[in-house]
C-alpha cells in the first residue's frame, strides 16, 4: 500500500517498519477506495505515520479531540525547527488532529463529543434542506455547518436572538471581528455562508 505514496526505498522502509502497519494500511486502502486525490493521500500517509508514533492503540480508553490536541502540540513542539511560521504550526496541529481523529474513528477508537449546538434544531433543519432540497455535496454542507456553528455560537455568547439578526447586527456587533484571525479566504468563506 505504501509504495503508492512513497517511491524511495529508504522512505518506503520507514513507512513499512513504523508502528501499526496493518491498521495504517487498512485506513489508506479505505481512503483510496473513497476516491481521495493522490496528493492528499501522500500528506495523510505522512501524518498517519507521525500519529502512529505518538498514540497507543493498546490502551483501553478511546481518544478524544482534547487528547489528540495535546499529542499534536507535543509533536509540533518537538519538530519546531521544521516550521517557518506560527500559521504553519497551527495548520500542522490541525492536520495532525484531523488525520488522527479520522483514523481512530475508522478503527472505532475515537470518542465523539456530543455537543449541544445553540439553535441546533434550526441548524439541523437547514443542513437537511441543503442536502435534500438543494442537493449540495457533503463537503460543502460540512463547510456551511462549520461557519454557521461559529456564527450561532457567537450569537449565543452575545445574547442576540436569532430573529433579531440582520446584516447590520453581524457587522456592528463584531462577528466579523470574531473571525478575524482566520485567513482572508477563510473569512470570505464564512462571510459568504452567513
Amino acid at each position: 500500500m505504501f509504495e503508492q505514496f512513497v517511491k524511495r526505498p529508504f522512505h518506503l522502509a520507514r513507512y513499512r517498519n513504523g508502528p501499526y502497519v496493518e491498521e495504517r494500511s487498512r485506513f489508506l486502502a479505505y481512503l483510496v477506495h473513497e476516491g481521495r486525490c493522490s496528493e492528499r493521500l501522500r500528506a495523510i500517509n505522512h501524518f498517519l505515520l507521525e500519529v502512529a508514533k505518538h498514540i497507543n492503540l493498546n490502551r483501553k480508553h478511546s481518544y478524544t479531540t482534547e487528547n489528540l490536541t495535546i499529542l499534536a502540540r507535543r509533536w509540533q513542539k518537538n519538530r519546531k525547527s521544521e516550521v517557518a511560521s506560527k500559521r504553519q504550526a497551527r495548520i500542522a496541529i490541525l492536520d495532525f488532529v484531523f488525520v488522527a481523529s479520522s483514523w481512530l474513528r475508522f478503527l472505532g477508537r475515537f470518542e465523539e463529543k456530543k455537543e449541544e449546538l445553540p439553535f441546533g434544531e434550526f441548524l439541523r433543519e437547514f443542513l437537511a434542506f441543503l442536502r435534500d432540497e438543494k442537493g449540495l455535496a457533503e463537503a460543502t454542507i460540512r463547510g456551511h455547518k462549520h461557519s454557521l456553528k461559529l456564527f450561532l455560537s457567537w450569537l449565543k455568547r452575545e445574547d442576540i436572538q436569532l430573529t433579531a439578526v440582520s446584516p447590520k447586527t453581524i457587522s456592528t456587533h463584531g462577528f466579523l471581528v470574531c473571525i478575524s484571525y482566520y485567513s482572508r479566504d477563510e473569512r470570505e468563506c464564512h462571510r459568504f455562508t452567513i
